[in-house]
């Protein structure tokens, strides 16, 4: 399965040229608290009872990204609030773009063809026929609001990321933007109130989706 980074930064991909259509200020900070929300969908860091950032499990996950990520939180002298770590990773990424592109080609997911990227079509990981993994993961985000479908928190924490206006617009049309977000919403706090994975979630949303 691939990370919220991945999915979030295949969102921002143009379908034809596979060109983010995103600024990279906005990139960053979306790709930030990606970053933060897989750590805590994989158990690695929590919220602790000041509302601080706190280490769970310190064993590395074998992405080069998220143990990274691990190692400056680590190091910290103390505890540090969410919109604190967004910041410094928002910060710490330079190039983003060029960085993702080539993680998605280690990954199968985009292959390079001269100067050219494409898609690679099917995908590891996704069902087979001839639509890219992007065409995929928005299919999966709009039966999860359209159809009210079940989600589990990793779909929900991308549905929240991807409530920016620009990247919504990849998602949904624009008579469904309205509805979609309000929805999102709904199920992030209806989440959140029953579990306290989802309130670390919504937190991270709201500092990302604040800026």
């Amino acid at each position: 399965m691939l990370t919220l980074i991945d999915e979030l930064f295949i969102l921002s991909l143009d379908e034809e040229t596979t060109r983010p259509v995103v600024s990279r200020r906005q990139m960053r900070r979306e790709l930030a608290g990606a970053l933060l929300a897989e750590l805590s969908l994989r158990g690695k860091v929590c919220i602790g009872e000041g509302g601080q950032l706190e280490t769970l499990d310190a064993d590395p996950t074998g992405d080069g990204m998220l143990d990274k990520a691990m190692t400056v939180i680590q190091g910290s002298k103390r505890f540090r609030k969410v919109s604190y770590w967004v910041k410094v990773f928002s910060a710490a990424q330079k190039k983003p773009a060029r960085k993702l592109k080539n993680r998605l080609v280690d990954e199968g997911i985009l292959k390079l063809e001269g100067d050219h990227l494409l898609w690679v079509i099917p995908a590891p990981n996704f069902p087979p026929g001839s639509a890219s993994p992007k065409y995929w993961i928005k299919n999966r985000l709009r039966s999860a609001i359209l159809a009210c479908e079940p989600v589990d928190l990793h779909t929900l924490a991308l549905l929240g990321l991807a409530l920016s206006d620009r990247l919504q617009r990849l998602v949904f049309t624009q008579d469904e933007r309205k509805s979609a977000s309000q929805r999102t919403h709904q199920r992030i706090l209806t989440e959140a109130m029953a579990n306290r994975d989802a309130q670390f979630i919504e937190e991270i949303i709201q500092v990302v989706n604040a800026s």
